[in-house]
């Protein structure tokens, strides 16, 4: 029995000797996937996220003092360019324009005894029947009371405007808002809005472009103001808007923080689906095809510096190479510098690359799997396996005891 266990001892031993001898001090190569690179045509497109803004957007309010009598409209309704929307009591202000006409009257009847003085004077003054300084003074009053007739007519022309003010009128076509302001109370032109109206046919859309993106987008128009180019929008329910819109403005200037310009789309809104201050997602599908090379998101890095892959050179070896890829494209990245055609990069497996050593291919490596359960079975037996055969022989030995 202690022969037996010695003997089991010392075959535990040989095996663990065998099994160590055996274990290489390599860490394992590496198994990606990998893409061949060459270049593609595409047709791109600019997305960005804009806002929704009204071309128009004005806040009423009122121009003179008095108590708001009454409104002539229901809140959230459309309401037309010239509408009547509030009254402010008009009164005291139609008393003002009787006051003004009153004294315009007055002073055009002065003008008129004042002018048939002076001609009278002008006659007599030849004749020497009155002085020279008579005339003059005439003259004074007549000029006098032509001017008073101005500043009247002036003034009953105030009184008039500021009439025609207690009745507020809707400057624009559009969709007024809640009242801020009611009926009974006192206003002023410092009482602040009254409601708010913003028009809704046709709609705005603003969203900023990266400078790049902006290049391109000049680059694929055919006109300087980019008129030609159509704008598609997708509304926060994640359907695509049905029309397409126009750019209507491009700032002068880029953001020197942002690196973006703003642009403005102009789009028809006959059914009012599009509201001010709601999001959108914009996409611009520029009709000229583009050459580009393009690699899979997932088989570039990001430092610090910038982007990364690795290039797998033609004995099967990863080498990190730095690229330069700004815009996205269907999941990849369009590769600007850095790579060309005929190159290989790897997709899978990048977190157990070693720089400079070689890899297998995931293809390879699947192909040799199968081989290996082609043959399972064929073959002489390991050192290993013999020993490991001896062992269960033994203990069958013992237990069989």
């Amino acid at each position: 029995m202690r022969n037996i266990i010695s003997l089991l001892f010392v075959l535990i031993m040989i095996i663990g000797l065998s099994g160590c001898g055996n274990n290489k001090n390599t860490m394992p190569q590496a198994i990606v996937d990998i893409k061949d690179i060459k270049t593609e045509q595409i047709i791109e497109t600019l997305n960005s996220t804009g806002r929704i803004n009204a071309k128009y957007d004005v806040s009423v309010v009122a121009r003179v003092d008095g108590y708001l009598e009454k409104k002539y409209f229901n809140e959230g309704s459309m309401v037309k360019k010239g509408d009547l929307l509030f009254q402010i009591e008009p009164y005291t202000y139609s008393a003002k324009v009787n006051q003004a006409a009153a004294n315009l009257r007055n002073a055009q009847a002065s003008l008129r005894d004042s002018s048939k003085n002076l001609t009278r004077a002008a006659q007599l003054v030849k004749s020497d029947y009155i002085s020279k300084a008579d005339y003059d003074n005439k003259l004074a009053i007549r000029d006098q009371d032509r001017a008073n007739v101005d500043s009247t007519k002036a003034a009953l022309t105030e009184a008039q405007i500021n009439l025609g003010y207690t009745k507020i009128h809707s400057p624009i076509t559009g969709k007024i808002g809640k009242i801020y302001i009611t009926e009974g109370n006192y206003v002023t032109p410092v009482s602040g809005t009254l409601a708010t109206i913003v028009s809704l046919d046709p709609i705005q859309v603003d969203f900023t472009l990266k400078s790049k993106s902006y290049l391109t987008l000049k680059k694929a128009s055919k006109v300087d103001d980019l008129s030609d180019i159509s704008v598609e929008i997708t509304l926060s329910d994640d359907t695509v808007y049905p029309e397409k819109g126009k750019i209507a403005f491009i700032d002068n200037t880029i953001d020197e923080t942002a690196g973006t310009i703003q642009v403005r789309a102009l789009f028809n809104n006959a059914k009012n689906l599009l509201i001010p201050g709601d999001y959108a997602t914009v996409k611009i599908i520029l009709d000229k095809p583009r050459d580009v090379i393009l690699v899979p998101q997932e088989a570039v890095l990001q430092t610090e510096t910038g982007k990364y892959l690795y290039v797998i050179d033609e004995n099967n070896k990863a080498f990190k190479r730095d690229i330069v890829a700004e815009e996205d494209y269907k999941g990849n990245w369009i590769v600007t510098e850095g790579l060309s055609d005929g190159e290989r990069v790897a997709t899978t497996g990048l977190q157990f690359i070693q720089e400079g050593q070689p890899v297998t291919i995931n293809q390879q490596a699947k192909a040799e799997k199968n081989a290996k359960k082609e043959i399972k079975g064929v073959g002489k037996p390991s050192f290993a396996q013999k020993i490991s055969h001896k062992i269960k022989r033994a203990i069958k030995k013992i237990m069989g005891k």
